[in-house]
Order: structure tokens, then C-alpha cells, then sequence
């Protein structure tokens, strides 16, 4: 579950739009999806998730977007809730 304000909503085009804890809003396009998870740790109550988007023989059409997430109550798995703590290019 996300902690409010931190809200990931789908619009029709399939983007994403991801508001932070802060309020701030960021749209993902779909073309840049899927998010793939990246570093961090459960015991230590923060990850990431970068949006690579298309590449040729792998270097990146755009920048990559991060999403940098926070833990609260415990890990995830035991009920906890997560924080969108930032969205920013990398």
C-alpha cells in the first residue's frame, strides 16, 4: 500500500503519474515502461525503481527516471507501507 500523498495513477494512454510525498507530480509515458527495480534494501526502509525506457544497443533514447521509495512499519511484506520519497531524472 502507498502512504498518502504518494499516489501512482494509470491514465488511459497507459502512462503513469506518480505524486510524491512532497506532493510533486511526475508523468512516465508508456513508452518508457516497465519500471525495473533497482538498489536498496528492505532492512534499511529504502529502494528504487528506474523507468529505462527504449534504447538502441543499449544506450538510452532519454534519460532514465527514478522513483526512490521508503518503508514504513516494517518491510512490505508484514503489512508496511511505502512512500514515494522522490521522482527525478538520474
Amino acid at each position: 500500500m502507498l502512504r498518502a500523498p504518494s499516489v501512482i495513477a494509470v491514465a488511459p494512454d497507459r502512462a503513469l503519474t506518480l505524486v510524491d510525498c512532497n506532493g510533486n507530480s511526475t508523468v512516465i509515458q508508456s513508452e518508457n515502461l516497465p519500471l525495473v527495480v533497482g538498489g536498496g534494501w528492505l532492512d534499511t526502509g529504502d529502494s528504487n525503481m528506474t523507468a529505462l525506457g527504449p534504447s538502441n544497443s543499449g544506450i538510452l533514447h532519454s534519460p532514465p527516471v527514478v522513483l526512490y521509495l521508503s518503508y514504513d512499519g516494517g518491510m512490505v511484506r508484514f503489512g508496511g507501507k511505502i512512500s514515494i520519497e522522490s521522482v527525478g531524472d538520474r
